[in-house]
Formats: structure tokens, C-alpha cells, sequence
């Protein structure tokens, strides 16, 4: 910095070692909150479809009126609300359809009969139920659970899966 006096007035100079030429021109910065409304925007939409594909995709399965029909059923309470009852559903349409001489899975949606809640007594979803053929509850498990989990579970109640 050097300061140079002229007429009786302190002026102050600043010296760079940037030359004119080399001074790059003020870039203009966009504002953000246009591209985070819009990813939020995206999600909400792919959050929509996928309640919207769980749901359609939940009346292919019986519901709980089938308990104590002579056959082992597994009944899954959910909601489309809930990831895990999302993820899951894929696992019970497979063991519905490879394990239907064994046991028969049903799933009960809160969004179509919120009353199974209190029915149930649901805490949290997602519940599966396991019941005999007589409708007696035989296990009772809060969470997701993998298609090992639930076959290893049948075995442990006495249920003959190969």
C-alpha cells in the first residue's frame, strides 16, 4: 500500500500484481434454490409412483379373511407409505407363487383398512403375522424380514419346507 498526499487529502492506492489484462471478468453467479425445488420436486413425484405401483400391486394378494382356511398364511400388515413394506413386496409375490402348496401369504394395507391397526395392534410397519391353519398366531415379527428369514422361520414352526 503506499500513500500519497495530494492537496491536503490522504489517498490510498492499492497496488496488485494482477495486469488489466489479465483480470478475469466477473463471473454471475446462479442462485441454487431453483435446482433444490426441483430435485425435491423429482423425488416427490418417484416417491408417488412407487405408493402408486405398491398399491396396485397389493390387491393381487389376498387379504386376512383367508386365516383359518386349513393352510399355513403369512400376513404381512403395511402401508405404501413405508419403504420396507415396499421392498418386501417382491420377495412375498415370489413366495406366494413358489411356496402356494404350502403356505398362502396375505397382506392387509393400513391405507385401504386403517381399523386392522388397532385389529392387529401394529405398532410399526411392517408386522408379519405367521398363522397354522387353524388361525392360530404362531410368530409374530416387526420389520423387514428376507425371503431366508421368513422359509427359516416356517421350518421353526413346524412348517415342512424343502
Amino acid at each position: 500500500m503506499q500513500r500519497i498526499q495530494s492537496q491536503n487529502h490522504l489517498f490510498t492506492e492499492q497496488r496488485t500484481n494482477i495486469l488489466p489484462e489479465e483480470r478475469k471478468p466477473m463471473e454471475k453467479k446462479l442462485p441454487r434454490w431453483p435446482w433444490i425445488v426441483a430435485a425435491i420436486a423429482v423425488l416427490f413425484v418417484l416417491q408417488s409412483v412407487q405408493q402408486a405401483r405398491y398399491r396396485s400391486q397389493v390387491d393381487h394378494f389376498p387379504d386376512d379373511s383367508i386365516i383359518g382356511n386349513g393352510k399355513p398364511v403369512l400376513l404381512q400388515i403395511s402401508s405404501a407409505d413405508c419403504i420396507y413394506c415396499r421392498r418386501m413386496l417382491p420377495t412375498l409375490t415370489e413366495l406366494a407363487y413358489e411356496y402356494t402348496d404350502r403356505f398362502t401369504v396375505a397382506i392387509v394395507s393400513l391405507d385401504k383398512r386403517p381399523q386392522a391397526k388397532q385389529k392387529y395392534d401394529v405398532q410399526a410397519v411392517p408386522v408379519q403375522i405367521f398363522y397354522d391353519g387353524q388361525g392360530q398366531e404362531l410368530f409374530r415379527h416387526t420389520g423387514k424380514m428376507s425371503r431366508d428369514e421368513i422359509l427359516d422361520c416356517w421350518r421353526r414352526l413346524g412348517i415342512e419346507i424343502p
